[in-house]
């Protein structure tokens, strides 16, 4: 399309609760800042995606917060991390966020972002969760759970009904892809 929209991010002082959008086709574009839901934390590698002209804002992770979660294995206390399950709808014409059904489990870094799907569902295509991060910490502690041993992202998709608000498990990605990041 012709707009990027950019959501939240990391700032020297934590997780910023902040979204642009550029219009690259408008006479002069710059950054137009968006309103960010007033109830959602800050965060980074959330999961984005469009459909019909509504912007939805999936998880993400940010600095562990001083309260305890409702879902304790979203947390994890040694790396300081709360992965997020909230998700949201961004209405541009009316410049109005909803909140969505949650995530089924802290979710973040999906490799794509949420592709539409159908009449009315959005897919996330992986993303990482608790269990896999630790995995991968266990696995390569000297490069943070990273380097070229990396497995990708989990193979789990996910899809969201924007109509009836609700979550399913619908697959896993094939076997066949090496590495889907």
């Amino acid at each position: 399309g012709n707009v990027i929209s950019v959501f939240s991010g990391r700032s020297t002082e934590g997780t910023v609760k902040k979204a642009f959008r550029l219009d690259l086709i408008a006479s002069s574009p710059s950054w137009e800042e968006l309103p960010w839901p007033k109830e959602a934390r800050g965060r980074v590698h959330s999961v984005t995606g469009i459909r019909d002209g509504v912007i939805y804002l999936f998880g993400g992770r940010d600095s562990m917060s001083l309260q305890p979660l409702k879902h304790p294995g979203d947390r994890m206390e040694p790396e300081s991390l709360d992965f997020l399950r909230d998700a949201w709808r961004f209405d541009q014409g009316a410049q109005k966020w909803s909140r969505l059904a949650d995530l089924p489990q802290g979710l973040s870094a999906a490799p794509s972002t949420a592709v539409p799907a159908g009449n009315a569902h959005l897919l996330l295509l992986g993303g990482v969760d608790v269990g896999f991060l630790k995995e991968q910490l266990k696995a390569r502690p000297q490069w943070n759970g990273q380097g070229h041993e990396h497995p990708g992202c989990p193979r789990d998709v996910l899809a969201y009904h924007t109509v009836t608000d609700t979550w399913t498990k619908v697959c896993l990605l094939p076997d066949d892809i090496a590495s889907p990041v």
